[in-house]
């Protein structure tokens, strides 16, 4: 799929689709709100999730990857490098 298909479906269908074809990256917390990041074919999906209305506020699209650092340092590789 590409990123313009993807923004053109609405939410209940992008949320569907992350389940099914997205490759979960990583999260990160903050203030109330929790990031989860999702990798769909060549480019990110990013869900700003509320914890305090245990809803998805916002969905944000990209192909940066500046925009991933953050979730990079809770990226563990042990399990793939061996002795």
């Amino acid at each position: 799929m590409r990123w313009h298909d993807f923004e053109a479906l609405d939410v209940i269908q992008q949320l569907d689709y992350l389940q099914q074809e997205g490759v979960y990256v990583g999260k990160c917390k903050g203030a109330g709100m929790t990031r989860l990041l999702y990798q769909v074919d060549t480019f990110y999906v990013e869900l700003f999730y509320s914890k305090h209305r245990l809803k998805v506020e916002r969905i944000r699209c990209f192909q940066s990857m500046s925009l991933i650092e953050p979730y990079l340092e809770d990226i563990t590789i042990e399990h793939f490098v061996y002795p």
